[in-house]
Parts: structure tokens; C-alpha cells; sequence
């Protein structure tokens, strides 16, 4: 399945909501996005400190 079936090249999502002003922003939606993505940051981040650190043990033999 390319990217384009899959739908993991879209640049926008369709608002469940449209304002009068034609805004389609939804606030609500990106902040719950925004805290998802530090989420999944934080966890890699913890991740890989965790495998660095199993690394320099090795190194350093203690």
C-alpha cells in the first residue's frame, strides 16, 4: 500500500466544525495532537537515554 492509500501524505484534516469566519481550525483537536506528539517525544527520548546509558555501562564495565 503506497502512502497516498494510506492517507499518510495529507497536509489537512476535514473540520467537524466550520466557523462562520470559513476557519476550520479546530483548537481543541490540535492541542490534543500537540500533547500526543510530546507524548510519543518523551517516551523515545526516556528510550533512548535508557539504551545510551546500557551502553556506557558496558564501556565502562561497572
Amino acid at each position: 500500500m503506497s502512502m497516498t492509500q494510506a492517507g499518510l501524505n495529507l497536509k489537512y484534516r476535514n473540520p467537524h466544525q466550520v466557523t462562520r469566519d470559513g476557519n476550520t481550525v479546530e483548537a481543541g483537536i490540535e492541542q490534543a495532537r500537540v500533547a500526543e506528539n510530546t507524548m510519543d517525544f518523551q517516551t523515545s527520548l526516556k528510550f533512548l537515554n535508557s539504551k545510551f546509558n546500557g551502553l556506557a555501562t558496558a564501556i565502562d564495565g561497572k
